[in-house]
């Protein structure tokens, strides 16, 4: 996971700010994302603005996607629990744990 996720680099991909071990135990530093994963954020949108605000994640997402499939990663576990949204709303796609290239 550390070996993919640390060469990639888009908007709507997690960024990896940093790696390291604490008493024998991994860890990796990322940004937080305040709204949560997607279907957390989407359950606190008013109906007014669901459609186009998931439409806008939808849209983030895919462009994440498509960014992972240029650089010949397979995500591998694409759902709504591994697309994480900041606070502005914005999607991003996380765990490459299963990923491969």
């Amino acid at each position: 996971e550390l070996r993919i996720w640390s060469k990639l680099s888009h908007d709507n991909v997690l960024p990896l700010r940093g790696a390291g071990l604490h008493e024998a135990v991994p860890f990796m530093v990322c940004p937080l994302m305040a709204g949560g994963t997607v279907n957390q954020f989407l359950a606190k949108v008013s109906q007014e603005e669901f459609f186009p605000t998931a439409l806008q994640q939808l849209i983030d997402t895919c462009k994440g996607m498509s960014y992972l499939h240029s650089q010949e990663v397979v995500h591998g576990d694409l759902k709504g629990a591994n697309i994480l949204v900041d606070r502005y709303g914005n999607a991003v796609v996380t765990d490459f744990g299963g990923s491969s290239l």
